[in-house]
């Protein structure tokens, strides 16, 4: 008798507990892929600071070393879409100035990250998220 009134609560649990599983597992799926672009642009930060700490030549040339950031990035992060690229934020002051051998360069690149597995349900509930990465060398590429 009692068999009978429990009859559909399986299946109002399952409908219960699904979509919270279901979030669950692709929400932790995409914030390792923004861990993941994260640490990709770090590296791109660290290449373009070497490039620049190393680079022989006055004035520098800021094209190219955007193109070091984006070509590192071009192939590795996993969320690259057509309208978002890594840019290169800082650099020294006066990037034309190599004079001194104990200048520091500082090179930041930021990255808006797209959602990629729930582009539409995570955009109302959380704001874009832009990602930052900063890395400091000693300039190498002094030429008195």
């Amino acid at each position: 008798m009692f068999r009978d009134k429990e009859r559909g609560a399986a299946l109002i649990e399952f409908t219960l507990v699904v979509p919270l599983l279901l979030l669950l597992i692709f929400g932790l799926i995409e914030f390792s892929l923004m861990f993941y672009d994260k640490a990709v642009i770090t590296n791109a930060s660290r290449e373009v600071a070497r490039d620049f700490a190393i680079y022989r030549q006055t004035p520098v040339d800021k094209a190219y070393l955007d193109g070091v950031v984006n070509q590192y990035a071009q192939n590795r992060l996993i969320s690259l879409n057509a309208g978002t690229v890594p840019a290169l934020e800082t650099l020294p002051a006066d990037p034309t100035n190599k004079t001194s051998s104990d200048q520091y360069v500082t090179a930041t690149v930021t990255y808006t990250y797209d959602w990629f597995f729930l582009p539409g349900f995570m955009r109302g509930l959380l704001p874009d998220i832009t990602l930052t990465a900063n890395t400091v060398m000693r300039n190498e590429g002094y030429e008195p």
